[in-house]
């Protein structure tokens, strides 16, 4: 009779994020390598949400010219 069927369907909802990345190179060469994870659970109970990224870009310098490369990723 007095049943919170909404409190009993919703939750509060928990995300976090984490990132890690990794840069270097000389002066000729440089690279940058990222990798991220988002997990997010919604407010209503079972829902989540998970997301993958991925980045790498590589630039060259070399006498006359440079050459730039990058390519990004996204799951979810």
């Amino acid at each position: 009779m007095n049943t919170d069927w909404f409190d009993i369907l919703m939750k509060d909802a928990f995300s976090h994020k984490h990132t890690l990345s990794i840069s270097g190179g000389s002066s000729a060469l440089r690279y940058y390598v990222s990798l991220g994870l988002n997990n997010t659970e919604g407010n209503v109970r079972g829902e989540l949400n998970r997301g993958y990224t991925t980045s790498v870009n590589i630039s060259g310098s070399f006498d006359k010219f440079s050459v730039t490369f990058g390519i990004q990723g996204n799951v979810s």
